[in-house]
């Protein structure tokens, strides 16, 4: 069974291992707040914190999860962001979320944003989330329609096609 728990929950070993399998693969760590390219994990969790409650200026207020299986291993990270900028609106949406790839393929990711949904509504009532994906990301694209993401949109976004999915949170 996969749990969304919160950083403190994690070892910084762990998180490390996390970011490697990533790196080792040539994959951005969506729905991480930054750790593809921080490599000081204390300064990345304080940031992570600080997101939550006092972000920057140009950002929004985020929740930051760990995806864990039951036998504690950190399978994915997925970020809540409470609401949308003009940019996230464009890329990015309320939800980002990764899978590492050693455990992909069994559900987490379906079950990490079904839970994720659940808080987005339950703790700030959000009536409907925004998720975006690349167009050519088949899988995450799976994920979304199969939370029952509606379509929006495609817009070009750097070269790449950016779908854009909205997803009713109903009672």
């Amino acid at each position: 069974m996969i749990q969304l728990v919160k950083i403190d929950q994690i070892s910084n070993e762990q998180i490390i291992e996390y970011q490697k399998e990533f790196l080792k693969n040539h994959e951005i760590i969506h729905g991480s707040n930054g750790l593809t390219t921080e490599f000081d994990i204390v300064k990345w969790r304080k940031r992570v914190l600080k997101n939550e409650i006092s972000p920057p200026s140009n950002l929004v207020p985020s929740t930051q999860f760990l995806l864990i299986d039951e036998k504690i291993n950190l399978v994915g990270m997925l970020d809540l962001r409470h609401k949308l900028t003009p940019h996230l609106e464009k890329e990015g949406g309320h939800i980002g979320y990764s899978i590492r790839k050693s455990f992909r393929g069994a559900g987490y990711a379906k079950e990490g944003l079904r839970q994720a949904l659940k808080i987005a509504k339950d703790k700030f009532d959000l009536n409907k989330v925004l998720l975006t994906c690349d167009s050519d990301n088949y899988v995450s694209k799976s994920v979304i329609l199969s939370s029952g993401g509606k379509l929006d949109n495609r817009i070009e976004m750097n070269k790449k096609i950016v779908e854009r999915y909205w997803i009713e949170l109903n009672d």
